[in-house]
């Protein structure tokens, strides 16, 4: 089956249907950042813009909190930096598909968060699709649910009285959900475990900087042991 048998709605339906379980995690998730940034002092149109603009997820948490405190702007732009640094390293599984993605290239870079990598990494595009249509596709409508789910948030905070507690800690939810799922349908379950020990030592190492310190960890020991790896399950090593 080639690429042109698909016309854009049918990859329009089908990214619909791979992205809908981020998307209804997303748009609870995103009400409750709006929720924060309220509190903070700031708007619905606030938190549409830092979604469109930044698009960072738990950086967001991250700045809401720190907006809340009275941080200034440089200490929270580096904060958010530092925070997803982590991208450039998960991110570099998905060059290939970015080298492929013509005009859609820097988009799909700017888009890509945590979810939407655990879906694209687990559940690539149905036999025969243009793969970068489809992932730009996904990407696309999980930053409109974030977007949607930020305004809604930011709107009801300013005319409900609501208790913010506890509602930064959602999205960690969110992503364990997926892992789990990712690890109950990948027969390679080595990375995973790899990884909880990289963060397990840089949480001794370097507690302020555990999640760059073993994102890079993680990244380095993989780069050097990926034949063992795929041989793991019976993978050859190119």
């Amino acid at each position: 089956m080639s690429d042109n048998v698909y016309k854009s709605r049918d990859i329009w339906r089908a990214a619909f249907k791979s992205a809908l379980p981020v998307m209804c995690g997303y748009v609870p998730l995103a009400m409750a950042f709006g929720l924060l940034m309220n509190y903070a002092g700031y708007g619905a149109p606030d938190s549409g813009a830092m979604s469109l603009i930044v698009y960072a997820g738990s950086s967001q948490f991250m700045a809401a909190r720190m907006l809340a405190s009275g941080a200034g702007m440089l200490e929270i732009a580096l904060a958010v930096f530092f925070l997803n640094a982590r991208h450039m390293a998960y991110g570099l599984s998905l060059l290939d598909d970015y080298a492929r993605a013509g005009r859609h290239k820097f988009m799909m870079m700017f888009e890509l968060s945590d979810e939407a990598y655990a879906l694209l990494s687990a559940h690539g595009a149905p036999k025969g699709m243009d793969v970068a249509e489809y992932n730009f596709r996904v990407q696309l409508l999980c930053q409109a649910s974030w977007i949607f789910g930020s305004v809604l948030g930011g709107a009801l905070g300013m005319v409900l009285p609501i208790n913010t507690k506890g509602l930064d800690f959602s999205l960690t939810t969110l992503f364990i959900t997926i892992l789990v799922d990712q690890l109950r349908s990948n027969e390679n379950r080595l990375p995973a475990l790899i990884g909880a020990l990289c963060a397990l030592i840089m949480r001794f190492v370097m507690p302020d900087n555990m999640m760059l310190g073993g994102m890079v960890l993680l990244l380095v020991i993989l780069m050097l042991s990926r034949c063992g790896v795929e041989a793991h399950t019976g993978g050859k090593c190119a």
